[in-house]
């Protein structure tokens, strides 16, 4: 009987062990993606703006903004010339 419930508790132990060892593993994964993830979206919204500033810079587009200057939306100008010819 008492090899059965060492034999149990070892079980149980392994179980729980390997667990924590599980959740330990992946907070550090994710944690550390979720910071590449931060700085990512970051330097993206960054090169997005620069972007549409210069397209309206251009005049290419016109922004809306808010009123704490955050572009909120956008709207394309566009132009067409059409020729034509004798064939």
């Amino acid at each position: 009987m008492a090899d059965v419930v060492t034999s149990v508790l070892l079980y149980v132990g392994s179980v729980v062990g390997g667990g924590v060892i599980t959740i330990f593993c992946s907070w550090v994964v994710y944690a550390k993606a979720a910071t590449q993830l931060k700085t990512e979206a970051a330097e993206l919204r960054r090169l997005a703006t620069l972007v549409l500033r210069g397209m309206e810079e251009a005049g290419l587009a016109e922004l809306n903004r808010d009123e704490s200057g955050r572009i909120t939306g956008l709207i394309l100008k566009g132009r067409a010339s059409l020729k034509a010819g004798p064939l």
